[in-house]
């Protein structure tokens, strides 16, 4: 017999109940190379990520970023 469930978590708590064994597949938005020991890690979908900014700041006008531009910038994001 097998058993299916689906249950929301955040992804630091996917990770937990992963290493526990109390869950067998996990969705997450990142790689921890710390856990490669421990956990298996495979991309499943590729995204891109916008960022939001005034017209007058210095990156606006760029048609890419690199994260690391905003390195030091305040920011807001999603859970």
């Amino acid at each position: 017999m097998v058993e299916f469930g689906v249950r929301e978590l955040a992804y630091h708590q996917q990770v937990q109940e992963l290493i526990h064994q109390r869950i067998d597949i996990g969705y997450v938005p990142m790689r921890f190379p710390e856990l490669e020991s421990e956990l298996v890690f495979e991309c499943v979908r590729k995204a891109a990520f916008l960022v939001a900014l005034p017209p007058e700041h210095p990156l606006a006008k760029q048609q890419r970023l690199r994260l690391s531009a905003l390195a030091n910038e305040k920011f807001i994001s999603i859970r």
